[in-house]
This record gives C-alpha cells, sequence and structure tokens, in this order.
C-alpha cells in the first residue's frame, strides 16, 4: 500500500474534519453520573485488541496509557484516530438510535536520548462528555387541601473536559523503564433543571443553570519490564526444500504432456522416487534455530487528585406561561475542588519475533471515593477485563499484496462500570476485531533501516468494535454500540538524526 507525504496529510485533514461532521446532537443517559462518559486512553491498534492497555512490544510504537512505553520508542512518531460510533438506547418505554463521531487522540513520541532509552511524548484528547436530556414525571401534595398535583421534571447535561498531557521516561536498569504523564485537565459543563407544574396555577415551576468551569492537574505514573528470551526449534534445510520444490514442479510438467511413450513414464518413474528420497531428507536434514520471545509487564497508577472547579448558579421561578417571576438564586462557588480517585492497570503481553502476540489486561476504580465539589455521588469502584491477541502473516516482502502484508487482531473486553441503575451494577460487554494496513511512503523508502525489519511500518489502523452497555431486565436501561475507529501512525526516522558536514 503506497502512499504519499500528500496522502496522508490529506487523511489527517479528512480526520479532523471529521470530527465536525455531526448528523445529530449527540445524548448519552449515563453521562449523567459522575464526571460524564469518560474517554479511554487507548489507541486504535489496542481497541482491536480488546481495549488491552499499559504494554507495547512494538518498537516504533508506543501506548500512551503507559508513559514507561515512551522509551521503547526508537523514531519520532505520530498518531491520531477518529471513531464513529453508532448507539442504540432503550428504557422500558421508549428508545432511539444516536450517532457520535469524534478525534479521540491526536499525540507523539520521541527518543530523546537513545543510550538512557530517555523518551517523550505529548498530546491532546477529549477527557469526558456530558451530553444528556431527561424528562421525568411524578406528582406532589398541595399542603393547604391535599390534592396531588402533577410535577413534571426536565433535566439537561451539556459539555466536557479535555486533556492534554506532557509525558516522559526513561530506562533505570536493564530492561525496567519508569515514567510518568503530567496532564492538565481543563473545560466546563453545565446542567440544567426544570420543575413544572402545567394545572396548576397555584405552584411555581423553577428553573436552575449550573455552570462548571474546571482545570487541574491528573498525574499517572507507569512501569514497563521486559524479559526476553529463546526456545529452539527446527526448520527445513532451505537447499533440501527448494530442490522437492523444484521436483514437484518438474512431475507437474511431464502429467501435462500428452502420450504415453517409453521416455515420458520413465522419467515419470525416475521423478517420483526421486522425490520420495528428497522427501525422506527434509524430515532428517532440519536446521536448529532458536526463535526470540519477549514478556513484557506494565502497570500503570492514577494518582488521585483534586480539580480545582468554580460553579455558578442561576435559579428563577416561573408562571405557568414561562414568564420568569423572580430570580431566588444567583451566586457563584469558588474554591472548590472535584476529587478523582486512584486507578490501577497492568497488562502481560507475551509477543514472538515472528508474527503473533497475546494480551492480557485488568483495571480498578476507586469511583465510589469521586465527589463532586464536596458531594459524593451513586457511584461504585468499577473494574475491567480484555484480552487481545494480533497476527501478520509470515512473508511481508513488499511484493505481497496487501492482505498478506496486514496485522489482523481481535479482542474481548469486560468491564464493571462505576453506575449503579435500577439499583443493580451496570456492566458493558465488548467485542472487536482490527487490522493494521502497513503504509510505503517516500520516508519509508529514503530509510533503509526500516527495509530491513518490516514491523517498521508505519499502519493506517481500523477497528470494529460491538457491545452492550446495561440490560433492561437489571438496569431498565440499556446501550447498544457499533464503533467503527480508523489511526494513523506515521514516523520519520531521521528527523532527530544530526546530519553530518561533508
Amino acid at each position: 500500500m503506497q502512499l504519499k507525504k500528500t496522502d496522508l496529510f490529506a487523511i489527517i485533514v479528512v480526520i479532523l474534519f471529521v470530527n465536525n461532521a455531526k448528523a445529530q446532537v449527540y445524548i448519552n443517559p449515563f453521562t449523567q453520573y459522575g464526571i460524564g462518559e469518560l474517554q479511554e486512553m487507548t489507541q486504535v491498534n489496542r481497541l482491536g485488541m480488546g481495549g488491552t492497555s499499559y504494554t507495547e512490544t512494538d518498537p516504533n510504537r508506543y501506548n500512551f496509557a503507559n508513559p514507561a512505553s515512551y522509551s521503547l520508542t526508537n523514531y519520532f512518531s505520530f498518531e491520531i484516530g477518529a471513531t464513529g460510533t453508532l448507539y442504540q438506547y432503550q428504557n422500558d418505554e421508549t428508545s432511539f438510535k444516536n450517532l457520535n463521531v469524534k478525534v479521540p487522540y491526536l499525540s507523539l513520541a520521541f527518543p530523546i536520548d537513545s543510550n538512557l532509552r530517555w523518551g517523550f511524548s505529548a498530546g491532546l484528547m477529549p477527557f469526558s462528555t456530558v451530553s444528556y436530556d431527561l424528562t421525568s414525571s411524578d406528582t406532589v401534595v398541595n399542603e393547604i387541601n391535599n390534592r396531588h398535583i402533577a410535577r413534571t421534571l426536565y433535566q439537561t447535561g451539556s459539555g466536557g473536559l479535555t486533556r492534554f498531557y506532557l509525558g516522559t521516561s526513561i530506562r533505570l536498569f536493564h530492561n525496567f523503564y519508569l515514567g510518568a504523564n503530567a496532564a492538565y485537565i481543563f473545560g466546563n459543563t453545565q446542567t440544567t433543571q426544570t420543575q413544572a407544574f402545567t394545572d396548576t396555577t397555584t405552584f411555581y415551576g423553577v428553573h436552575q443553570t449550573a455552570s462548571n468551569v474546571t482545570g487541574g492537574f491528573l498525574f499517572d505514573i507507569g512501569a514497563v519490564y521486559n524479559i526476553n528470551f529463546r526456545l529452539p526449534y527446527k526448520v527445513y534445510n532451505e537447499s533440501v526444500l527448494n530442490r522437492y520444490n523444484e521436483l514437484k514442479d518438474s512431475l507437474k510438467l511431464v502429467i501435462k504432456k500428452d502420450g504415453a511413450s517409453t521416455d515420458i513414464k520413465s522419467k515419470y518413474g525416475n521423478l517420483i522416487n526421486e522425490i520420495v528420497v528428497v522427501k525422506d531428507s527434509l524430515k532428517h536434514t532440519k536446521v536448529a534455530k532458536k526463535n526470540r520471545y519477549t514478556i513484557q509487564l506494565g502497570g500503570t497508577v492514577n494518582l488521585p487528585s483534586n480539580l480545582p472547579t468554580t460553579q455558578t448558579i442561576y435559579a428563577t421561578t416561573y408562571s405557568n406561561g414561562l414568564a420568569i417571576s423572580d430570580s431566588i438564586s444567583n451566586f457563584t462557588k469558588s474554591h472548590d475542588y472535584i476529587y478523582m480517585p486512584m486507578g490501577v492497570g497492568g497488562s502481560i503481553e507475551l509477543r514472538s519475533e515472528k508474527n503473533w502476540e497475546i494480551v492480557l489486561t485488568a483495571a480498578y476504580k476507586q469511583w465510589s471515593q469521586y465527589k463532586f465539589l464536596g458531594a459524593t455521588d451513586s457511584l461504585k469502584n468499577s473494574y475491567s477485563y480484555g484480552i487481545g491477541l494480533s497476527w501478520t502473516p509470515p512473508k511481508r516482502q513488499m511484493n505481497n499484496n496487501v492482505w498478506t502484508t496486514a496485522n489482523y487482531r481481535l479482542g474481548f473486553k469486560y468491564t464493571q462500570t462505576p453506575y449503579i441503575v435500577g439499583g443493580n451494577p451496570v456492566n458493558d460487554m465488548c467485542l472487536s476485531l482490527g487490522m493494521g494496513l502497513p503504509i510505503a511512503t517516500n520516508i519509508r523508502m529514503q530509510n533503509q533501516k526500516a527495509e530491513v525489519a518490516p514491523k517498521n511500518w508505519p499502519y493506517i489502523d481500523f477497528a470494529l468494535q460491538v457491545g452492550q452497555i446495561g440490560t433492561l431486565s437489571q438496569n431498565h436501561l440499556q446501550q447498544q454500540y457499533v464503533m467503527m475507529s480508523i489511526g494513523v501512525h506515521i514516523f520519520e526516522l531521521n528527523w532527530f538524526q544530526k546530519r553530518k558536514l561533508e
């Protein structure tokens, strides 16, 4: 798959443009809880492997979920992703479909000092999204005449927070790496609550708007440890195998010839006899080799932090005609915080130098400790488990077609979310498929080092995720979704190489 630099630039521009090409306003009822819908810190290649994070054994990739992986990056790398998700929400009474298109990350990484394995990364991505529109009805009692009055409650939420991070890592000893991310979280959210009494003039309705402006830091610490080893295996002797294939080709030519001459019969018999001998030789002339493997252990700790937040509340009362009657509240509450609790995550990855890898991942977050401006929420601790596989066909020469040079991925992830709906926990189960298509660019053609190891190719990554959050029987609310993601990963070998003077 050959692309020019201008082609890659065009792809990136399209991805950025797609972020604003939403067909409708994104609505997610689950974003009413906590800080909203959190953006996973997972690149597209890992989304196709069940969202497995915290490890990365490819020397030209990095994993911003674990800052220690920056030390393993050999070249300047740039990544950008785009996702389009089709949702279907359903409760006991109704259902609706929704589409969300966004750019989940834009990031880069490069080595500062290759001898020290000192790496650096920076990136910009959404942190959380709030977008809901809810309506509920009940009755209240008029204490004067004990009459039941119908009440309708409208609740909306919008906005979100953004993450900008800087990260670095270094090798402490042997194959042990340590890194850290410092992320600035900023943005604003707005919530409204409207209480309406439509069948009485005795009660006034109340409309309240709360605007929250947040800006503060989060810190992650990550570690990676590599265990490299070799296991013996045997392969056919190349010269004997070539001779065996030549004999089989010759036999096919003899069979195709017409006639039954003595000469042809003699050649046929001689070829059969020689094929039998060479085939037997194949079994006894195998060459012993050793295949290299890497076991990588990776983990990240999300440190607890207070995010400074300023809240401004404006509340009014109004009559049935929605005419404002009186302003009952208008104040700003500053010097308060959103408390983000601690989280941990880890992975173990086994990679063969030949063409496959398998990853197991687990994560845990203390969402029960979450506080918004000093108040707790109805959240509980969450955890998730994932497994991912990837496989590349053995042949990686450029004269193969695009399918024989692609990297194929498969994964599954189970998450018990922090939400409690209908008195029961909300679970998320997701099956994922992925593929990485290598790109031949002028960048790669000009740097022969990348020609030697095909795994150094830049990639366009694709991921398809199909899953469901919640169930009607347990939560009276469920979300079924299909997410398609595309990511572009490119690198430049010589940006940070010193030029030699002629």
